[in-house]
């Protein structure tokens, strides 16, 4: 004899609620018999197929996907549809592993860096963003105009993550293998001395270097995240006199 149950027991015994049953049901995944009371009446088949919908529910499979791996018979059908969602989970996981990442950098930044000058070699490839720069980023004298950017960009801390640039000039800009002063300088002193400049010049003369006139002021997850601007990173594209 067929075992016949409730939808209250069906909910129970497979663990979820009466109203996702019912969801199923309007979804035209999930279609159950009705007694002379109208009431859903579940047979030990449709008992099995609910917990496979659940199954497939809790893999991350779609209602469309579902009903077509209730309807596919052959192995070979249904490899393709599991196929298609693991490459879905390989994606997913790149992407959480990327935000997990992202955040884990952003709260290991320093809260505050120190005034220092060094040479580096990189390639900015920058892509204008359609934005006005916020008066709270402005540094004042030393930059005019300036223009937001987004770029792909490699640093010690943080890894090929698109960090905000502003630069000095409003065009999309490609910087090969150009050579930069990096420097950090905190906010209040840059807005309230010329010494910053001064600072950068006795640099280039010491090193025997060229400003090239091109300056980008980056702003890393940890001042975006935290609202944390009270130090400002640039890069000065230089030239030696021989270039």
């Amino acid at each position: 004899m067929t075992n016949r149950y409730k939808i209250g027991e069906i909910s129970k015994y497979i663990g979820i609620s009466k109203d996702t049953i019912r969801h199923w049901q309007k979804k035209g995944i999930l279609e159950i018999n009705r007694d002379d009371n109208n009431y859903n009446v579940f047979t030990d088949q449709d008992f099995l197929k609910t917990f496979k919908i659940n199954l497939y529910r809790d893999l991350g499979f779609s209602i469309a996907n579902v009903k077509e791996l209730l309807h596919k018979e052959g192995t070979d059908e249904k490899k393709e549809l599991i196929e298609g969602r693991i490459k879905e989970l390989d994606h997913e996981i790149e992407q959480l592993l990327y935000q997990r990442n992202v955040l884990n950098n952003a709260i290991e930044m320093p809260n505050s860096r120190e005034l220092h000058f060094k040479l580096i070699k990189k390639t900015f490839k920058l892509k204008k963003v359609d934005s006005y720069v916020p008066s709270s980023s402005s540094i004042g004298k030393v930059m005019n105009e300036k223009q937001i950017f987004i770029t792909k960009f490699v640093t010690k801390s943080l890894e090929n993550h698109d960090i905000f640039i502003e630069v000095s000039t409003n065009e999309d800009l490609v910087y090969s293998n150009h050579t930069f002063i990096h420097c950090f300088y905190p906010r209040k002193k840059l807005e309230s001395s010329t010494h910053f400049m001064e600072q950068i010049n006795h640099f280039s003369k010491e090193n025997h270097l060229q400003l090239r006139g091109e300056m980008i002021e980056v702003h890393d997850l940890k001042q975006l995240l935290f609202n944390d601007f009270d130090y400002i990173e640039f890069y000065i594209a230089v030239k030696t006199f021989d270039e």
